[in-house]
């Protein structure tokens, strides 16, 4: 920064104050204590020093703060303030606890020279305190935007020349710091210490210095924010050790005076004290001179980041070129959006086909002022003609001049627009120059003008989301960047708004309301679309626009958008349309997640009033965005911001749907398949509305040419027809849509169809639906299903499968068409196989192409299963594929408390079962077991029940007869593995049918408490041999045996394995080192075996029991072992 060269040159004035709004500064501190702003109005015998008699609780220069000798604490009401803290009221006492605002402080401009402590750049300048941080009693630090915009209009009230806020900050902040600007002050502001070129409001505004980080060789720091909002960076510090400055004496500091810290914030107060240094040397320079001095002399480094080009801003400031060198600034210009109107058309504001468009530029200028500016339109589309080949603008007026009104509205730029074009929006290329700069702007020239897309994001980008889908349904649209107050007489003109608040504070302001309600008034029709848009505007919690409206924003929430705020805690992935809305066409669910916010998604559950309907609902049956059709047309997405919906397609459905809802008419539109026909090839298309309807249009084209139209004709039922020419060439792909437009401007939203007409070349493809998989039956028959597709149709009466084994001829059967593009059917063999024995299988298929093309599946080779004595019917260790589920029924997975593997089947999500149910989960395969002898089911359950009816039966039936309940589950806790074996012998001879076999939850409504209800895993169907074997290895113990405990100490669950020779009741207690017992199970064994017994470390209340030693006592009739076990937390 070359500050020693540049101190010989000046070393800062006393007269020049530098404000830093931060959490405080420690005005005993011996590098800051003689360089403090001492208030001139409160020094009352003007000596220049604080006295007992200034301190007179009296308001001597009438500034609204009473004895502010140093500054003004703002910080108020605080919940939890560290025990150091000052947070209760607002008062004079600016003292900083944590030690940010001190470091800060004595970077910009603390004692320089004076034999101790540190040097800091702005050396003679003096420092003004506004303190709005402060830590809570955790040491996390906060500090509200409205305070820091309070500050800033301190800093200019009192004088300040320099003010410098390292805090992250909201919109709240803007007015205070741009009246601060307005008044003579530089403002500065840290970038950021996320990496990342997301940046909050002050770093964003052109008359803010935003400030990035190097280290000490000029490389960006590792932490450090960058992109275009940046303007300079300074030195911040690199962790290693960092920059050195004044802290306060106590334990947040090494109860040491001196302290290195790295962050933006240091870069900040550093840039600061140079903006001290040339205000100093030139004290008649007004901020927007020292500005462009400090930057226009920045050293450029971007060769030394080249991964950064130019996102650090002019490079890294020279104190010594600012102080030595001329500066002669350029502008630097943002076109922030197009205005249009069309004065010799039909004077709408919009733009359609045939008319002139007038364009009138509204010029960001974010740097110096410019003269005799040439704009001029440049675009190859043939659709678009100037008029005017361009305007002069004589003056584009620059930061001196803020804030200003940059346009060429009194010489707009005139273009003419073709007959007969569709939909769309046609970029040009605007361009701004004189003999110093040139720059070139892209725009897109709306046609058929639908939609007004206004993007009220504070950092994301989310325009992108809704231009893709609207350029798929042929929507031409206005996009609006929203940084300031929309003007009502813009967005009157458009038929629909789009308003995307992202996850922006406030969500909608006080001036966007009044122009959303004038716009509603007036007929307008608006998606309001954002994440925690009800929590700001309803919630009574404060902090947030119901605060500060004083509850009228709740009210203009509920009014306009048909909306009751509930929770932003209550929604998840995915959305249900909600059974009975008719605005969704082909949608069931919708997946969500706000981009960019993996760990900030705040769906918020809301409820219609009685002008709204619900659309869109959570599993829990919440809504997630309702509707209201009158007195106003709204849509409200709660859920999230429309770019929120994950899948593509599914976005651009929702956003077609919402549309032409809004619009109150749509267009069925006949959907070809591929076909070898040639044509022509008839369109229908059958409008919502069959009246006032302005054109009527058929748009096509042949793979990639140009869209070509025909004027589709009225059948006089309602029906519009038009054909697409044949095809002149062997084969071409076929894209078409229809354009339907109102008298009133309105028209349909319409995804592009497709299809191929040509020669049938390609062979169908198939992929599994069901394939059989290792079985107990013998003999059959097998159930098979396939999903084929072709890219034109297939042959249904050519559909087999075929199948052998090694005792088996090959043999097919004929599969059935389903539905969709599903063939099934059921292969038998003409005798049984035996265990051991595999079944190859594969399916053979063809098209209806004139020449027939074959396929087979799987292409080569075979598919196969084995014939076993015993199988696994599910260990649900990968999904519930196997099962029939209603709903309620999931996999649960924890590999502690799980019998084995890592999941079993759970009633509810394995924590709480959902009360008020009567729902089944059954196994889609019947068991077949007619060439069986002996034949058994088996599996394993964990049970807690409350003790009010609710049960879990297991249930089994005979081919189509009614169910029969084996067994039933209710009850308090069974917390440990039980097994349980039901004999099918029964249904073994010829005689029987396939049986099948579910679980069913009958819950009522009165569950408060958190029961699992029930855990099953590894069910097991075992016949012949091992179904006698079983009873075998039952009764294989020889006496009662508990083996130790695994693993001990344990931290989660402890297994206790034991034999049990002959049927029987087993008491376990468990007792704590006191001898308190505190867990008591007791159940009968019905069959002999070896068990297992796992305790998850809990009393019998459920209740999570602290580390320690605990003595296990277990009674097997009248045999008593004993263990110990250590729990470790």
């Amino acid at each position: 920064m070359k500050a020693a060269e540049a101190w010989d040159v000046h070393q800062g004035d006393p007269s020049i104050i530098i404000c830093i709004i931060d959490s405080g500064t420690d005005y005993t501190h011996p590098d800051l204590k003689d360089v403090l702003w001492i208030n001139p109005g409160e020094d009352i015998n003007v000596d220049g020093v604080l006295t007992a008699a200034d301190s007179n609780c009296v308001d001597d220069d009438g500034n609204g703060f009473i004895d502010d000798f140093h500054g003004w604490d703002f910080v108020k009401n605080v919940s939890d303030p560290h025990p150091l803290e000052d947070g209760d009221i607002e008062d004079n006492d600016v003292i900083d606890v944590n030690g940010h605002g001190s470091h800060c402080a004595g970077l910009a401009a603390g004692a320089t020279n004076n034999g101790a402590g540190i040097a800091s750049i702005g050396w003679g300048c003096r420092i003004m305190t506004a303190r709005i941080g402060w830590i809570d009693s955790n040491g996390d630090g906060y500090g509200f935007s409205t305070d820091m915009a309070r500050g800033f209009i301190y800093a200019a009230d009192n004088g300040a020349h320099v003010a410098s806020l390292s805090y992250g900050n909201s919109l709240a902040v803007l007015d205070g710091a741009e009246y601060a600007f307005l008044n003579d002050v530089c403002i500065l502001t840290s970038a950021g210490n996320v990496s990342t070129d997301i940046f909050d409001p002050l770093s964003k505004v052109p008359w803010c210095i935003n400030v990035g980080a190097v280290d000490p060789h000029d490389v960006i720091a590792w932490y450090s924010n960058f992109g275009e909002f940046i303007t300079v960076c300074a030195p911040g510090g690199d962790h290693n050790p960092g920059l050195w400055s004044t802290t306060p004496a106590n334990e947040f500091n090494n109860n040491t005076l001196y302290n290195s810290y790295s962050g933006t914030s240091m870069a900040s107060p550093v840039a600061a004290g140079v903006l001290g240094l040339i205000r100093s040397q030139h004290p008649e320079w007004t901020n927007v001179q020292a500005y462009y001095q400090m930057v226009g002399t920045a050293d450029n480094i971007d060769a030394l980041n080249p991964d950064y080009h130019g996102s650090l801003g002019a490079g890294r400031v020279n104190a010594l070129r600012a102080l030595t060198e001329t500066v002669v600034p350029k502008p630097k210009l943002k076109l922030k959006y197009v205005e249009f109107s069309d004065p010799t058309g039909n004077a709408d504001g919009l733009i359609d086909p045939g008319e002139d468009i007038n364009l009138v530029l509204h010029i960001e200028n974010r740097w110096a002022g410019a003269g005799q500016v040439t704009a001029k339109v440049l675009s190859d589309n043939p659709a678009i003609s100037n008029v005017t080949a361009s305007v002069t603008i004589d003056t584009v007026y620059g930061m001196e001049d803020y804030p200003y009104d940059n346009t060429n509205a009194a010489d707009p730029l005139i273009i003419n627009i073709a007959d007969n074009i569709p939909p769309m929006n046609i970029p040009v290329h605007v361009v701004l120059e004189n003999t110093v700069f040139s720059d070139t702007f892209k725009v897109y020239i709306p046609v058929h003008t639908q939609v007004l897309i206004v993007e009220d994001v504070d950092d994301l980008d989310i325009g992108s989301y809704y231009f893709d889908a609207f350029e798929k349904l042929g929507i031409a649209y206005m996009h609006y960047y929203r940084t300031e107050p929309l003007d009502s007489a813009l967005i009157i003109k458009f038929p629909v708004v789009i308003w995307g608040c992202e996850w922006a504070f406030p969500a909608l302001d006080e001036d966007d309301g009044n122009v959303l309600g004038y716009y509603l008034e007036n007929g307008g029709k608006l998606l309001l679309s954002g994440q925690d848009i009800g929590w700001d505007m309803c919630d009574e919690g404060g902090g947030n626009s119901y605060e500060a409206s004083s509850g009228a924003s709740k009210t203009w929430y509920e009014k306009y958008l048909a909306s009751v705020y509930v929770s932003d805690a209550g929604g998840a992935s995915p959305l249900y349309v909600t059974p009975g809305t008719s605005i969704f066409n082909d949608l069931e669910q919708i997946k969500f997640l706000q981009p960019g916010r993996a760990a900030n998604s705040y769906p918020s559950e809301i409820a219609p009033t009685e002008n709204g309907y619900s659309i869109l609902q959570y599993e829990n049956g919440n809504s997630g965005a309702v509707a209201s059709d009158a007195p106003y047309k709204t849509v409200n997405f709660a859920f999230g911001g429309f770019e929120a919906i994950s899948d593509t397609m599914a976005r651009y459905r929702v956003m077609r749907d919402v549309i032409n809802h809004l619009n109150g008419f749509n267009v069925n539109v006949t959907k070809l398949r591929n076909t070898e026909d040639t044509g022509p090839f008839t369109i229908t298309a059958v409008p919502s509305i069959n009246t006032n309807i302005a054109i009527a249009q058929l748009w096509y084209r042949y793979d990639d040419g140009d869209w070509s139209y025909i004027d589709m004709s009225d059948d006089g039922t309602g029906s519009y027809t038009a054909d697409i020419p044949a095809i002149s060439t062997t084969a071409a792909d076929i894209s078409y849509y229809t354009f339907f437009k109102l008298d009133n401007g309105v028209y349909n939203g319409e995804l592009k169809h497709s299809f191929y007409s040509g020669p049938d070349i390609i062979a169908p493809i198939a992929s599994t639906k069901v394939l059989p998989f290792d079985t107990i039956d013998k003999i059959g028959p097998y159930p098979v299903s396939i999903m084929i597709e072709d890219n034109i149709s297939i042959d249904t009466n050519h559909v087999y499968v075929h199948f052998l084994s090694e005792s088996i001829l090959e043999d097919s059967i004929l599969l059935t068409f389903e539905y969709g593009n599903i063939w099934s059917g059921e292969f038998a063999l003409a005798s049984a196989l035996n265990d051991g024995d595999s079944i190859r299988y594969y399916f053979t298929f063809r098209d209806n192409g004139a020449v027939i093309n074959y396929g087979r599946f799987p292409e080569f080779g075979y598919f196969s299963f084995k014939i076993q004595e015993q199988i696994v019917i599910d260990n649900f260790e990968t999904s519930l594929s196997r099962w029939e589920n209603e709903g309620v029924w999931k996999r649960y997975t924890d590999p502690t408390s799980v019998q084995e593997g890592i999941s079993c089947l759970a009633s509810g999500d394995g924590i709480k079962y959902p009360t008020e149910q009567d729902v089944s989960i059954t196994y889609k395969n019947s068991l077949n077991l007619v060439s069986r002898e002996l034949a058994n089911i088996s599996f394993s359950v964990v049970q807690w029940f409350d003790d009010n009816g609710d049960t879990v039966f297991f249930d089994i039936r005979e081919g189509n007869a009614e169910w029969t309940t084996l067994t039933s589950f209710f009850g308090t806790a069974l917390v440990v593995w039980k097994h349980y074996v039901f004999d099918l012998t029964p249904y073994c001879d010829s005689g029987h049918a396939p049986i099948s076999i579910r679980f069913r939850l009958k819950s009522n409504d009165q569950s408060p408490v958190a029961r699992l209800g029930v855990l099953i895993d590894n069910i097991q169907v075992l016949t012949d041999g091992s179904a006698s074997s079983i009873g075998e290895s039952l009764a294989a113990p020889l006496k009662f045996k508990l083996h130790s405990a695994y693993p001990n100490p344990f931290n989660a669950t402890v297994t206790l394995p034991f034999e049990i020779p002959q049927p029987g009741n087993l008491e376990v207690v468990i007792y704590d080192i006191l001898g308190k017992e505190i867990y008591h199970f007791n159940q009968h064994y019905p069959l002999p075996g070896t068990y297992t017994l796992k305790w998850q470390g809990r009393s019998n209340s459920g209740a999570i029991l602290p580390s320690g030693l605990y003595l296990i006592r277990v009674k097997f009739n009248n045999q008593i072992h004993r263990q110990k076990i250590m729990l470790l937390k």
